[in-house]
């Protein structure tokens, strides 16, 4: 040590200097995943730490092939790190997991987001082979069983917070879309929540109608404006008529 005759310097340091063991390049396994959004996995106690996967579709999943990993552990300040293999069925199994905890409204069982991994590395014609196509099936119907449970939620809220479109998530929207059910309630109202501003004094307006409910000033390009405008002089007219006959 510094200072200490016969010490060495940074051999503190060099004792705590981690060691990456043997790679074994033929562990894979592959994640598979419908679920209409990218992800990005993070686990911050393994070794790589960050995975990315894209957004996927039945008609079309995503795949994602993961090796082994690694986390370390600590037996004394003055001992190197050991390090502690994970295989890469361990490490799928960890990531679809953890983010599956997290995903709202799901129950790790039969209503979950289309996500799952097979043991291997795999490309889109095993996945619709005969061996892993019941897996694929089976992904399919909880993600749907999934969407119908956000729907119904969706519902309780709409009623309950007496039709607030802020009530309902994105993922109730996403829902409903890929069941084609939209015609709902709630479904209509946030399309038409989506606000535009006015050319003349931009406040938000509603992008359905031609007059801005601040300002009153009629947009000339809406399609509706001269419909609205022909309204209005039917109206002036009848008006003006009951005032000269009054």
């Amino acid at each position: 040590m510094p200072g200490i005759v016969g010490g060495f310097p940074n051999l503190k340091e060099l004792n705590r200097r981690t060691i990456r063991g043997h790679i074994n390049e033929t562990d894979k396994s592959t994640i598979v995943s419908i679920w209409p959004k990218p992800i990005d996995f993070f686990n911050i106690t393994l070794m790589p730490r960050t995975w990315h996967i894209d957004a996927g579709s039945d008609e079309r999943p995503a795949l994602l092939v993961v090796g082994s990993g690694s986390w370390w552990k600590d037996v004394h300040p003055d001992e190197p790190l050991i390090e502690i293999p994970v295989g890469s069925l361990s490490v799928a199994e960890s990531l679809v997991k953890d983010y599956l905890n997290g995903v709202y409204g799901c129950d790790m069982d039969t209503k979950r987001p289309g996500l799952y991994f097979i043991p291997g590395k795999h490309d889109l014609a095993s996945i619709y082979s005969e061996e892993h196509k019941p897996l694929l099936e089976m992904a399919i119907a909880r993600q749907r069983a999934y969407y119908e449970g956000l729907i119904l939620e969706a519902d309780s809220l709409w009623a309950r917070s007496n039709g607030n479109p802020l009530a309902i998530g994105g993922d109730m929207r996403q829902a409903a879309t890929a069941l084609g059910k939209l015609d709902l309630d709630w479904m209509a109202n946030f399309t038409r929540s989506a606000q535009v501003r006015c050319f003349a004094c931009g406040a938000f307006k509603s992008p359905d109608f031609p007059i801005c409910q601040s300002c009153h000033t009629a947009d000339p390009e809406h399609p509706k404006f001269k419909a609205v405008m022909e309204v209005k002089r039917l109206q002036q007219d009848m008006f003006g008529g009951l005032e000269r006959g009054a």
